[in-house]
Formats: structure tokens, sequence, C-alpha cells
């Protein structure tokens, strides 16, 4: 009797395991399960090894009611590529066997970007949820991952403590750790987190209050920088974000802006004893930062700067774009573009910079001048675009919706990506949070 006991044990055990086993949710075939490499990170649109996640088109105006908010509405797509190129009927949309939604969750919004890391999409959106009160938090905003083969549901690594508009963040990855750094304005006092990614519970770390000035390294592998004020002395600071480990340099000297950073260098202005502004550079070796040099000639303060992550150093205004110099090479400073109706940067593809005059996107290779047309385009959104490997991803107006194209920066037709669907509409949840 003790024997068909034990069969019988031993029979509701498998008959058990193997209920689990057929519970377990498979994957897609469709989906990709690990990513190799990722282009574009940070942008509307991540290439990884074949597939292509974008944000899709969205309503201009769409709104929830329940939540009185007014947000633009977008869903998150994910593209297989047949050779890097997408596949599309004739009206150019992605044909469906080569398209699937990657999340229904918000994700056409003012702080969207998309990231992927290992096995994992992470991205942003609007939160969906009330504060303790009642209100809803629809201006703060979530930070999500979500795997790549869509097994699982959508996760929360962080949500922010202030709106979109006033936080700034960046991922950081090193082949296994993801790390995300988040800067928030409440109060006047900019709050900076280090946050571990890869988990979704007890991951936060205030690294630095009062923070004054700072800049994120566009790249996975970079450094972070910021100043804050003690003791009437600037302290100076370079922070790993997957180590955690930071310099300090404590300086006399008033650093007026951070201009960028680098792998090699961080950017930044300062006023000389003529009150012209200079422009220089410290640079990062190691965790280490050194120098103190300046980079090109004095100039007074109407310009704005942006940073290549190959070093070239641009001054920008409203109608023209110059190169001030890079500190690997002898470059003489020198007009790049000049007499535009407008100039909006987007980015920097191949040894060139992007931009756009209001009717035409165009490229200045940065060695030589040279100016080319890439696309003539009506109506390009000039607050939300980005460049993954060669091309640019815009958004683009059309019967009071916007639609989502690319266009090689190396020449060719631009291509349809993305198109608002009725069922692109965010699912709300009523949990309380706060």
């Amino acid at each position: 009797m003790k024997k068909f006991g034990k069969i019988l044990i031993c029979l509701i055990l498998c008959v058990f395991a193997v209920g689990l086993a057929a519970c377990k949710e498979k994957p897609d075939p469709f989906f990709q399960t690990n990513s190799t490499y990722a282009i574009g990170n940070g942008g509307l649109a991540v290439e990884s090894d074949g597939y292509l996640y974008f944000v899709n088109g969205y309503k201009e105006s769409g709104s929830q009611e329940k939540q009185n908010a007014s947000y633009t509405i977008g869903s998150l797509k994910v593209a297989k590529l047949n050779n890097g190129k997408l596949t599309t009927n004739d009206n150019g949309s992605i044909k469906d066997d080569y398209l699937r939604t990657m999340s229904d969750k918000l994700c056409g919004f003012e702080a969207t970007s998309l990231y992927v890391f290992g096995d994992y999409l992470y991205f942003t959106s609007p939160c969906q949820e009330k504060i303790k009160g009642g209100d809803w938090a629809k201006e703060r905003v979530d930070f999500n991952r979500i795997k790549l083969n869509k097994t699982g549901s959508v996760e929360r690594v962080y949500q922010s403590n202030v709106n979109w508009d006033s936080l700034t963040y960046k991922y950081y990855y090193d082949g296994s750790s993801v790390y995300l750094m988040v800067c928030e304005v409440a109060d006047s006092n900019t709050k900076m987190y280090r946050i571990n990614a890869t988990q979704t519970k007890n991951n936060t770390e205030e690294v630095c209050g009062n923070v004054t000035k700072y800049a994120f390294a566009n790249e996975t592998l970079g450094k972070v920088f910021y100043i804050t004020t003690q003791d009437n002395k600037n302290n100076y600071v370079l922070l790993n974000p997957i180590t955690g480990n930071k310099t300090t340099m404590q300086e006399s000297s008033i650093i007026s802006d951070v201009v960028g950073i680098t792998n090699n260098y961080v950017f930044f202005t300062t006023t000389a004893s003529n009150n012209l502004n200079q422009l220089r550079y410290y640079t990062i070796s190691g965790d280490n930062l050194g120098g103190g040099i300046q980079l090109g000639n004095d100039y007074n303060g109407t310009k704005s700067f942006i940073v290549s992550q190959d070093n070239y150093v641009l001054s920008v205004d409203d109608t023209s774009i110059s190169l001030i110099g890079n500190p690997n090479f002898n470059l003489p400073s020198r007009n790049l573009v000049s007499a535009e109706s407008s100039v909006k940067v987007l980015g920097f593809v191949n040894g060139a910079v992007v931009y756009y005059n209001g009717t035409e996107l165009k490229s200045a290779v940065l060695t030589t001048g040279e100016v080319n047309v890439i696309e003539t385009v009506d109506g390009l959104d000039t607050e939300h675009n980005s460049i993954a490997g060669n091309y640019v991803y815009y958004f683009k107006t059309a019967n009071n919706n916007k639609y989502l194209f690319r266009v090689s920066a190396l020449g060719g037709n631009s291509e349809l990506v993305g198109v608002y669907e009725e069922g692109d509409a965010p699912k709300v949840e009523d949990e309380v949070i706060y």
C-alpha cells in the first residue's frame, strides 16, 4: 500500500509539472530573443539584428477623457527588416507579416526614447495611474522595459518624481549591467539619481542634490559630468554610471555652461576677464579629469554649441553652423553653413552634421564643409526626430495625424515607417501609487 501511495504521489507530481510546462508562455518565433548590437539608442527608432523598433505614428491631439489629459498617442512597434530594408505594401505601409506591436502603452510623447540592451527593450511612457488624493499623474514618466521576445509583461524600473519637462535621462550599458541616470528639477533643486534598470525594486540611489550643471554622454559606455557647490567652492564631478565611481575636483573658476561630454572630453564655456566667453575642455582618462584647455577663439555669448561623439564642436545660431574645432586635430575654425532661412540641427551621420532649414533636409561634411541636400520635406517636425545609423527618422503631419518616416542621409527616397491606428490608445490603470 505504501508503495502504491508513493507511485500515486509521483504520478500527481508529474502531471503537475507537465501542466506548468504547458502553461508557460511560449515566445512567438517572429520576435527577436537577444540583441547583439543596437543602432540609434536614445531615439525614436532603434535597429537591432535585423529588427527595427520604433514609436508608431500618432494622433496629433489625442486625448483620454478619464485622465483629462491631452497626449500624442502612439504605440510601440517592431518590424522585421529584409537586408536592412522595410517590406511594404503598394501604399508604402509595412506589410502585416513583417510588423508586430511590442506594447500598446502610450509611447508617442515628449519624453520618448528607446533603448535595446541584451534581451530587453527599454522605453518611456506617461504615467497612467493616480497620485494619492485622486489626481492623475499624467505628466510624470514611467521608465519601462519589455523582453524582446515579448514574453512576460511590461515592467516599470523607475517612475519620475517630476513632470516630463523637468527631467533629463540616459541609459548606460556595459554588456551585462544597465543603469538609468536621471536628473529631476523640483523647487529649484536639481537631484541626480542612478537606477539599476535590471531590477524593478530597491534599485534607486540618489547621487547628489543641488546639481547646478550637468551633461550625460550619449555613448552607452560613457560618463556623467556634474557640478555642485559646497563651502563656496565648485565641485566638478566625473561619475561612472555603471560602477558608481566618482572623481571630484574643486575649482575656484566658474563654468558658465557644460556644452557636452564624450568618451574623451568634457566641453564647457567660461567667462574670461574681458567678458568674452571661452570654450574649453577637460580630458577624461579612465575615471579621472585633467586639463582645462582652451579650444578655438573667444566669442560672444549669442552662440549655442553641439558636440559629436567623435569630438567635433560646432556653434549654431538661427541661420548658420560653424566648426569650432576638435581636440584631436589641428583644424581651423570656419563656417560650415551660412545664410540659411533657418537652421535646426538633427544630429550627425558619417562625419557630417544633419540639419533642416524649413524646407530641405541637408548635411554638411565637417572636414570639408561640403553641403548636400538629402530630401525636400514640407512640415518636418523639428522637435521629434532622431538618427539611427545612416537613417534620419522624423515625424510629419498629414490629415491631423503624425506619420513617422525615415530617409537615408546618403541619398534615396524616404520610407513610411509608422502611422496612427485607432487601436493605439493606451490602457489606463486605476492603481493608487502614492
